[in-house]
């Protein structure tokens, strides 16, 4: 949402950011205006530890997201012409319908829409049979209307405004439809295809250069491996470290390790050099692999990189782009969640010698540096505000 923010900005239009308050910094750091839109997520996770991965902590997390919404983000409605937000933006047709004003809600992987494709995101799959596949969105219909519907049709009572039945068709019903992946690594659903934009993955364009000391370690030797996990916790951190640190040893490589939500650290290696948040946009063209959790921004932008990646899918969406990556050639099976350092070894070793496999990642990150998706994506919103009817597909 920074990065599309940043070309709404680019093309004239005036944006705010109601975002959780942890994430102030990256939205002021790039120019934009920051409104408070919710609590400290990394806070909730943190406390939850690994049991945030449970569908309970999951819906117990999107509860106080709603009241946030209901709350926080409708104060900053005020005065707008459009509310764009991602799918986790449940009370956003409530708040874009009591002002009249349109609403864009965007997924960032292509089961966000249901279909006989892909499971639900909250079955944690990659794959399944189709009954299974339709099980698990039933499942998630339920989950969903069990744990957001009454707090949101009290807000809607309040507000003079009818009940909703379902969420989920609330939702989608409600709103223009954007698909912020690549039609190629992330095909949208048959059954999608023409009703949601597919606009192409929304990168950030930071003007954060790299900490001295990682551009130190950078020049000090052949490109190092990112390993990182992003906003993912870990019950034991230092095992995870020192799994990396063996690793690294076995292979003779050096590594680059992203302290994320987890606080993974370096340890005592030479081999290793720990960092907090950075650019990856330019980190990743300097690696020579990236190990990551499978979150669709990581994924994209060592996608966008041209190098190979490895993922340990932990939740969610992540599932789904580890079996993207392996089935299109631009990385190794998937890992474990809790790999040890031979498994780790034997995926590097092939993201690392497999000459087609990087050849592939090359060509995967030239057809990605070739057109803007978040350029797409404001020609979608400037007309949508207009009034146009915008015919959906892979928007131009």
């Amino acid at each position: 949402m920074v990065a599309l923010g940043q070309h709404l900005r680019a093309a004239g239009h005036d944006v705010t950011l109601a975002v959780a308050e942890n994430f102030r910094g990256l939205v002021e750091g790039v120019g934009l205006e920051y409104a408070y839109g919710g609590r400290d997520v990394e806070q909730l996770v943190r406390q939850a530890g690994e049991g945030v991965e449970s569908p309970s902590s999951l819906f117990s997390i999107a509860r106080m997201l709603l009241h946030d919404q209901l709350e926080a983000v409708d104060a900053v409605c005020d005065g707008a012409d459009i509310l764009v937000g991602s799918l986790l933006l449940t009370g956003g047709p409530t708040l874009a319908a009591r002002r009249g004003i349109p609403l864009c809600l965007a997924s960032y992987f292509p089961a966000g829409f249901p279909c006989d494709e892909h499971p639900s995101a909250f079955a944690s799959l990659a794959t399944a049979p189709r009954w299974l596949t339709r099980a698990s969105w039933v499942l998630q219909r339920l989950l969903t209307n069990a744990a957001m519907r009454g707090p949101l049709n009290r807000r809607r009572r309040e507000l003079g405004m009818s009940p909703i039945a379902d969420v989920q068709e609330h939702m989608l019903a409600a709103a223009t439809g954007l698909l912020a992946t690549d039609a190629e690594l992330a095909p949208p659903p048959a059954a999608w295809a023409s009703r949601v934009h597919t606009t192409g993955f929304w990168f950030l364009d930071s003007p954060e250069p790299l900490p001295p000391a990682l551009e130190a370690f950078l020049e000090a030797g052949d490109p190092p491996i990112y390993i990182g996990f992003g906003s993912m916790p870990h019950d034991d951190p230092a095992t995870r470290s020192t799994v990396i640190a063996e690793a690294c040893a076995a292979l003779s490589c050096r590594a680059i390790v992203g302290a994320g939500w987890a606080g993974l650290g370096a340890g005592a290696s030479p081999r290793v050099h720990g960092v907090g948040p950075v650019n990856h946009r330019l980190l990743f063209d300097r690696v020579a692999a990236v190990v990551h959790h499978g979150g669709a921004g990581t994924t994209a932008a060592a996608a966008r990189a041209g190098v190979p990646q490895v993922i340990a899918p932990h939740i969610f969406d992540q599932f789904y782009w580890a079996s993207r990556v392996e089935a299109l050639g631009l990385g190794p099976a998937p890992l474990p969640k809790h790999f040890g350092p031979v498994a780790l070894v034997r995926a590097l070793r092939a993201a690392l010698e497999d000459r087609a496999m990087r050849e592939k990642a090359q060509r995967m990150g030239r057809r990605l540096r070739k057109y803007s998706g978040a350029d797409r994506a404001v020609t979608v919103l400037e007309k949508v505000v207009a009034g146009v009817v915008v015919p959906p597909g892979a928007a131009r």
